[in-house]
């Protein structure tokens, strides 16, 4: 009984990667042509960015056309992710992973957003002032594209974690007192996260640090809430 439970939970699991795939690709692929125009505000921070290999532009048209493919394709692979927990949750929660597939999506784009027009900014000036004016910036497309990207998928990420803390608590896995308790030792990890991924500058360590703090508040509201259902 246990080997069909577990051949029927694995073609499941089969299928809906399969629709993520599809989804992913198709939704990648209709980005493509908006790509150029995408890398172009990427980086606007610089006057002329260099390429090195004729594939060099091409590859990341093709980096820039998954993420949106991701992004705009986020609905219904969240939904995918969510629908194959959904049977370990019971019922009752059936709304509620509708609406975390869909907030899955908004927080993503909104950590995505604020590492574009904050994090990317603040690392960037830090990060070119250290040089003297004897040393030229000579940034190519892959070099920056990789940059950039690093810190707008982990903002993105980041963004998140109400989500997944809601989810450990409808999991029963996290008890709203277990986090009010470590309340104050979660803010001084998140400063200290701050200040080693921001720039050295105190004004830019806490522009990093209070949406992260915001992020857990909600996320802490939520696991409340969930935990005064039950």
């Amino acid at each position: 009984m246990e080997l069909v439970s577990l051949s029927v939970h694995l073609a499941e699991l089969r299928r809906r990667l399969w629709i993520v795939l599809i989804v992913w690709i198709g939704f990648s692929f209709g980005f493509y042509p908006w790509s150029l125009l995408l890398l172009d505000k990427i980086t606007a921070p610089f006057d002329y960015v260099i390429f090195t290999d004729p594939m060099e532009v091409f590859s990341a048209r093709m980096g820039i056309s998954f993420l949106g493919g991701v992004i705009f394709g986020g609905p219904v692979i969240a939904w995918q992710i969510w629908a194959f927990i959904r049977p370990a949750m019971g019922k009752e929660y059936g709304r509620i992973l509708l609406l975390l597939s869909l907030l899955s999506t908004f927080f993503f784009v909104a950590g995505v957003l604020f590492g574009h027009f904050v994090a990317v900014p603040l690392s960037l000036k830090f990060l070119l002032s250290s040089a003297s004016e004897k040393f030229l910036p000579m940034i190519s497309v892959s070099n920056y594209l990789n940059f950039w990207r690093s810190i707008v998928v982990a903002m993105g990420v980041t963004f998140l974690l109400p989500l997944v803390m809601a989810f450990l608590a409808m999991m029963r896995l996290v008890k709203y007192k277990q986090i009010a308790s470590l309340r104050r030792y979660l803010y001084v990890l998140i400063f200290i996260v701050s200040a080693v991924l921001g720039p050295p500058e105190v004004v830019s360590q806490i522009s990093l640090a209070i949406p992260m703090i915001i992020l857990f508040e909600i996320g802490v509201l939520s696991v409340r809430v969930i935990n005064n259902r039950e």
